[in-house]
C-alpha cells in the first residue's frame, strides 16, 4: 500500500509533470531522427545509397532506382566524372581535369560521368539537406558514391 501512495506522490509532483512535458517531444524527435535513414552518419547514408544502388549499377538503372525512392537529380555531366578532395567532398571534374588529372595532386578523379543526386532533407534542430555524388566509369557502372550535407544555422 505504501509502495502506491510513493507512486502516486511522485506521478503528482511538479517535477515529474515538467520533465515529462519536457522530455517527451524530445523522445519522440529523436525516434522519428532514427527512423530517417539520411538523417544518420555520412557513412551509414553512403551505405544506404549503395544498399540502393549498388556498385556497377548502370547510369539508366541508377536514374529508375533514383526515380523509385523519390530522390531528384539535381545535376548530371555525361563529359565529366568527380573530383574527389583529400577531406572527403567532391565536385563534376573540370575537361581539363580529365584529361590531363587534378591541379592538386592529392585530389582524385573518378568515373568518366557523374551526378549530383538530393537524397532528401529533415529539420532537428537545423534545417539538413542531403546529397550524394554518384560516379560512373567508362563501362556505365557506378564506381563512388560521396555524400554531401547541408546544414543552415540557427
Amino acid at each position: 500500500m505504501k509502495q502506491k501512495t510513493n507512486i502516486k506522490k511522485i506521478i503528482k509532483s511538479p517535477i515529474f509533470i515538467f520533465i515529462t512535458i519536457v522530455m517527451l517531444p524530445f523522445l519522440i524527435f529523436g525516434i522519428f531522427l532514427l527512423a530517417v535513414p539520411i538523417s544518420r552518419p555520412n557513412e551509414y547514408v553512403r551505405d544506404y545509397v549503395l544498399r540502393e544502388i549498388p556498385m556497377g549499377t548502370s547510369w539508366d538503372n541508377a536514374i529508375e532506382i533514383i526515380a523509385e525512392n523519390k530522390w531528384y537529380i539535381s545535376e548530371s555531366r555525361t563529359e565529366q566524372g568527380l573530383r574527389i578532395y583529400p577531406n572527403g567532398s567532391a565536385y563534376f571534374a573540370n575537361a581539363n581535369e580529365m584529361l590531363n588529372g587534378p591541379e592538386n595532386v592529392k585530389d582524385r578523379i573518378v568515373g568518366t560521368k557523374a551526378m549530383f543526386v538530393e537524397l532528401g532533407e529533415f529539420y532537428g534542430p537545423t534545417h539538413t539537406a542531403v546529397f550524394a555524388w554518384l560516379a560512373f566509369d567508362e563501362n556505365d557502372g557506378l564506381v563512388e558514391a560521396v555524400i554531401r550535407r547541408d546544414i543552415d544555422s540557427l
